[in-house]
Parts: C-alpha cells; structure tokens; sequence
C-alpha cells in the first residue's frame, strides 16, 4: 500500500469517527495499520483477542481495536531525511515555579516516610496550525525510528502520537523480554554521559522491583547489566530481563497487571507513590504512562509499550506530556529542566506544524 492509501484510510476513519491505529515496532521499516470498520465502542477484557490496545495509567477501561471488525495495511515507511536537534520548549515561570513545588513537596513527602520513589509528570500545551497528516507521520516515524511509534484516534479520547523508547513486555509464545528504565542525560558535546549517584540509584530502586515481582510468573530469567540506552537525544540507564513464562492461563495478562504502573512511571512504594500523584499532581494523565501496543493473543504474541514521550491534539492544540522519577537527591531545578527535555522529542515532530 501506498502512502496515498494510508491518507485516504485515516481522512475516512478520523471524519467518521472510527476509531484507528498505526504504529511501527522499534527499529521496523514498516508502517502497520488497523482501521475499525464501526463506530462501535469495544471496552471489557481484551486478552484473549487480536488488536490494538491502549490502557490508561490509572483509572479507566481500556480501549481495545478489534482486528475482526477492522482493516489491516501495511506500508514501506516513507523517506525521511532531516536530523533530529534538541527544541527548547517554551518557558513559562508559573508552571515551573508549580513543578519545582511539586517536587519539593514530594521529597519532604518522601523523608518524613516510606517513599523511595515518585514519578511526577506535566503537560504543555501549544497551538498548531491545521493538522497535517502526512507531515506528522513522517516526522513522527521518521524521527525515532529505534521507538515504538504510534498515532491512534478514538472518538471517546482523541488523537494520541508518540515515539517511546519503553517497552512494558514483549511475548513469543512462553519467551518474554521487558526492561527497566529511568534517569534521563543529554550527552556532551563529546558524546558522554555522566550519571550522578541520584540516577544509578533510581535504575537500581526500578530493576529490583521488577526482578521481586516477575519471580512470581517466570520459569528462568536472564538479567543483564545497566547499559545506556538512546531514544533521540537523550539517554536512559536500562536494564534487559529475558526469560519464559510458567504454563498456565492468562499468565500474560496477569503480569502486565502486576507490572504497571512500574517504578518508572509511578514510584516505589507503589501504592505510596500513586496516592501522592492522584493527590497533588496538576494534570489528568490519561494515556500518559499507561501502555498500549499491538496484541495477538490467539497467537500469544504481545508488544506492549509504556507510553512515554506522546502528545493528545485536539483540534488546533498539541497536549505534550513529560515526567521524572523524584528521589530524596532530586533537585527541584533539574527535575525542572529534564521535564523540558523530554518535552522537546513531541516538540520536533511538530516542529513545522507550530502557529
């Protein structure tokens, strides 16, 4: 299929109101599509159905496209030549000085108890010109094309696109893999990174989470070393765990229950640090660090990714979304400045699209 055909499938679904997704998994060279043949709106249990899914980072029934009431395309991703730089995001003193409170309160919160971890997260919004399709999937898969990419519409919640580098499980049949990820670098100029004892401990506090809560559904299990991992610009410490799932019914669907929201998007102790974020956090997170991903179940293949660097566009407005882990050794200013880094990878893609 052609680029030409892809436009036409998305102009007819997005006007329409039927829900469609399309996506690219990390490193791939093609575009996948599943359009929805319906309106209809397909919620409850997926797990034992071929689709895409999309859950919400707390509250809130997952949305699911079915493939048997959708059409299925696939396409060469088209050519892209620009390099990605880094866009500084708008400042804006308000909203700075009420994340750099945030933050503070979170680490008193965190030295007067229990809390080792709290993920905080915020949103910019930003004007855009009219919505150009073509241009977003090509920036959008273009860009980043060692994340998962995606844009997904559903007219309960909108339009979604983002480039995360996170994957929550990928399965094969009983082989799994999933990683753990966190503290966030722009290298030098030179190509470095330096990690501060704050972000190796932070990777630490998420690879034992992990490791304790997949005993509990894993056969074997092979846990590599920290390494660095790069998505665009920035850099991220990762761990890899591989290994197989025991024999027994809806193991998948259980472990992804017991693993998100991971460390990485929520905190540690975890019930701690969600009842901190749904208390004193200034935005409704949504699809922001939930997950989302192709599933076939029947074949028991899942690719399951956390849903990190995104964006919602709703009408001539982009909704960017960007968080970080708070330790004890946060700065409240560097927390600051991560979060405007991050913002600028959903920045670029829009980049030529800004009023």
């Amino acid at each position: 299929m052609d680029s030409e055909n892809l436009l036409k499938h998305i102009s007819r679904n997005f006007h329409q109101g039927y829900p469609f997704a399309i996506y690219s998994l990390p490193s791939e060279t093609n575009i996948s599509g599943i359009f929805q043949s319906n309106n209809r709106q397909t919620h409850g249990d997926p797990w034992n159905e071929n689709g895409f899914l999309m859950v919400p980072f707390h509250a809130g029934e997952p949305l699911f496209i079915p493939e048997n009431e959708s059409d299925r395309i696939s396409m060469t991703l088209p050519e892209f030549n620009a390099k990605s730089s880094h866009i500084q995001p708008y400042d804006s003193k308000v909203e700075q000085s009420r994340h750099e409170a945030l933050v503070a309160s979170a680490i008193h919160e965190m030295e007067n108890g229990p809390g080792l971890k709290i993920v905080l997260a915020r949103s910019g919004e930003i004007d855009i010109r009219a919505l150009d399709w073509e241009l977003l999937i090509t920036r959008l898969f273009g860009l980043y094309p060692n994340a998962f990419r995606y844009i997904s519409y559903h007219p309960e919640h909108g339009l979604w696109c983002g480039a995360t580098p996170e994957v929550l499980l990928k399965v094969r049949g009983e082989e799994f893999s999933t990683m753990s990820l966190a503290g966030t670098k722009i290298p030098n100029a030179m190509g470095e990174v330096q990690w501060t004892q704050k972000e190796l401990e932070e990777q630490k506090i998420v690879t034992q989470f992990v490791t304790e809560l997949l005993k509990d559904f894993t056969a074997e299990m092979d846990i590599s070393e920290v390494n660095n991992h790069k998505a665009g610009k920035m850099v991220h410490l990762r761990t890899d765990f591989r290994g197989k799932f025991f024999s027994r019914q809806n193991i998948v669907r259980d472990a992804i229950h017991a693993l998100h929201p991971t460390p990485a998007v929520c905190g540690l102790p975890r019930d701690m640090a969600r009842d901190f974020i749904l208390k004193n956090e200034h935005i409704e997170r949504e699809f922001y660090t939930g997950y989302l991903g192709p599933i076939r179940a029947r074949e028991r293949i899942f690719d399951l990714f956390v849903n990190l660097r995104c964006m919602k566009i709703v009408g001539n407005k982009a909704k960017l979304y960007a968080g970080g882990g708070i330790t004890q050794a946060s700065v409240p200013t560097d927390e600051w400045q991560e979060t405007q880094n991050k913002l600028s990878t959903m920045l670029q893609v829009i980049q030529p699209m800004l009023a």
